[in-house]
């Protein structure tokens, strides 16, 4: 279903420290929409299921606009 936006838009605004999104990546749109209101986001399900699906999560990211490193 996604991560709860609204409560990390919430935290962001409360705390100095980085926030990293946990918990609700179904997809590479869940990932990039918590990356407008987080410093990072954790991808554990998403790629515990399909551990390949790195490589094409990585491509629907960066179609979206989320920038990325490159992997070494």
């Amino acid at each position: 279903e996604g991560y709860d936006l609204a409560q990390l838009a919430a935290l962001r605004d409360a705390v100095s420290l980085p926030v990293i999104a946990s918990g609700g990546a179904g997809n590479a749109a869940h990932v990039a929409a918590a990356l407008e209101v987080s410093q990072a986001a954790l991808l554990a399900s998403i790629l515990h299921e399909d551990p390949a699906r790195l490589i094409s999560l990585r491509d629907e990211l960066r179609d979206l606009g989320v920038p990325l490193r490159d992997a070494a």
